[in-house]
């Protein structure tokens, strides 16, 4: 059976352990050769960002942390959203979560209030953000610097490979 790179990276950090045979590297090379159905199985039975679909248990297979990430923060259709879900009573942060355009994001919730916002811009695209505070002017900070205020329910601000925004609520 033709081994994935996934497959190959996972058997050559398994351990020795009793299913071990001479003409397999690891445990988990027999174990997949044994029971996994041919072809590149992880590579049939995971999504691009690796979260694997074929049945089991596991947290990693509910995806369970995906829910909470999306309740901290969305980016569909390009829009960076902050605590949409979140229930507003309950305090929350969050760091380097990636959105869509090659952000990470972090940001905390207080008292039912969004407070630091950072978003670190990893390919110099643009950056579209939802209001976090409805109705409020947005304080842009650039790399430490203060750039521009904003209005409004929805910004985008061109960025810089590798540049970091802060948006404060402007006073």
């Amino acid at each position: 059976m033709a081994m994935s790179v996934r497959t190959r990276i996972a058997v050559s950090r398994a351990v020795p352990g009793p299913f071990r045979e001479a003409r397999h590297r690891s445990w988990l090379e027999a174990w997949i050769l044994r029971f996994a159905p041919p072809g590149p199985y992880c590579d049939r039975c995971s999504m691009p960002n690796l979260v694997l679909t074929y049945g089991g248990g596991g947290i990693e297979n509910v995806s369970g942390f995906l829910a909470i990430n999306e309740m901290l923060m969305q980016s569909h259709e390009g829009v960076i959203r902050f605590f949409p879900v979140w229930p507003k009573e309950q305090d929350a942060r969050f760091g380097s979560l990636r959105a869509v355009g090659a952000f990470l994001v972090s940001a905390e919730l207080t008292n039912g209030v969004v407070g630091a916002v950072k978003i670190r811009s990893e390919k110099g695209r643009a950056c579209t953000v939802q209001n976090p505070w409805p109705g409020k002017n947005v304080q842009l900070v650039r790399n430490g610097k203060a750039a521009e205020t904003a209005t409004g329910a929805r910004f985008t601000w061109g960025t810089a490979p590798g540049e970091i925004l802060e948006l404060q609520e402007a006073h």
